[in-house]
């Protein structure tokens, strides 16, 4: 990654963790900072629109959506990976989908501590193995982005804003 991009990419992490009230450092990150508006992501990334007989998983009510309530959570969780046990682990849920040239994904999870987060972020690794993403773990949070197609611009800024946050992700690995 260009000196520039990374520039550019910890300034808007760091904006928005003072927009929340948080330290604006590297080590408070949130849910809400995975949610991308068009003016950071590009006008050519926008959030899917769900049409009247669409549905948004687990009685989601909008895309984004970050949630504690713990009816999605439970649901979400166990619907990106089938371990109960540790979706019982999960306090916050984070669902949000892009669409560019191609879908994006950015699902994410709070859980109870680090540990608990690393063990939800293998199990996601192992049942979504096919599915073409990376997963982040950052303290308790784990960041699961994924895509439907071939990169597109949309992917590469969100997996470039989650390299800062953890640079042994390599810009060009994929699963």
């Amino acid at each position: 990654m260009r000196k520039s991009q990374l520039i550019f990419f910890v300034s808007i992490l760091f904006s928005s963790s003072c927009e929340e009230g948080r330290k604006g450092n590297l080590e408070n990150v949130a849910l809400e900072d995975f949610i991308f508006e068009a003016e950071l992501i590009g006008k050519d990334c926008k959030f899917v629109g769900m049409n009247s007989d669409e549905k948004l998983p687990c009685a989601a009510t909008s895309n984004p959506y970050v949630t504690g309530d713990k009816e999605f959570v439970s649901c979400f969780s166990t619907a990106v990976f089938s371990d109960t046990i540790l979706a019982q682990n999960v306090e916050r849920a984070l669902f949000s989908v892009y669409k560019s040239e191609t879908e994006v994904g950015v699902f994410g999870f709070e859980t109870i501590n680090e540990k608990e987060a690393k063990e939800i972020a293998e199990q996601i690794r192992i049942e979504n193995n096919k599915v073409d993403g990376f997963v982040l773990v950052k303290e308790n949070l784990v960041i699961w982005v994924w895509r439907d197609g071939p990169p597109c611009g949309c992917y590469y800024f969100i997996k470039g804003f989650s390299s800062v946050l953890d640079p042994s992700l390599d810009m060009l690995e994929e699963n």
